[in-house]
């Protein structure tokens, strides 16, 4: 899983810089996307009256034109893509057509070459915003996003981890995720899953799950 976690985040970050830079030689302005949008809603709600039609398009503009939007839909899609194959996994397991051994999330670890891009585009992002380089922040802080994914998932598999050598385990996970749902918001970083991050990050790099006493044996 740690393999396809960072097959996907490479793949999406290829994705993401390629379409970018496509958009941007098509002439792909602010507005020319709001003309795009008023257009569609226009099509699609006949009935909406111009003011209601004015306010939908501004705020469909804002979440596009938001600078960490491609970042954010890519995140959105590999989170759906894993945990859909999590589900799959499971009703395979289930009714026993797997053909492989069900893997053990909680033991995930990430392969060690995914570190490079992870760093790479957090120096690319502190460079940036050192030269007040708008383009380049641009880049540096949606592929930082998008790499942080793996140790997302990761954090995630340390957190059960230690969750399983607590006798509040299901106290311990529901409030976890409670605050990941809750932190943060449309216009603010989710200071939740950049602590789960981080919790990657030292995984990976410290062998943190090492200090859980169970995790040991």
């Amino acid at each position: 899983l740690g393999q396809v976690l960072a097959n996907l985040a490479c793949m999406s970050a290829i994705l993401f810089i390629c379409s970018t830079i496509t958009l941007k030689f098509l002439g792909f302005t602010t507005d020319v996307i709001e003309g795009l949008i008023n257009h569609t809603i226009s099509h699609s709600m006949p009935a909406l009256n111009d003011v209601l039609r004015e306010k939908l398009t501004n705020n469909i503009l804002g979440i596009i034109t938001n600078p960490l939007f491609p970042g954010t839909l890519v995140v959105t899609w590999i989170i759906f893509v894993v945990f859909n194959a999590m589900i799959a996994q499971a009703l395979l397991v289930k009714f026993d057509y797997n053909l492989v051994t069900k893997p053990n999330y909680k033991k995930l670890t990430l392969p060690n070459w995914i570190s490079l891009p992870f760093v790479g585009a957090a120096v690319i992002t502190l460079f940036s915003v050192y030269v007040n380089g708008a383009s380049t922040e641009f880049f540096g802080r949606n592929l930082s996003t998008i790499f942080s994914i793996p140790y997302f998932f990761l954090g995630l598999a340390v957190i059960h981890d230690l969750a399983d050598s607590s006798k509040l385990k299901t106290l311990y996970l529901t409030l976890t995720y409670l605050v990941l749902i809750i932190s943060g918001g449309p216009e603010q970083p989710n200071w939740a899953a950049i602590m789960i991050v981080a919790i990657g990050v030292l995984d990976h790099w410290l062998m943190v799950r090492n200090l859980i006493p169970h995790a040991k044996n």
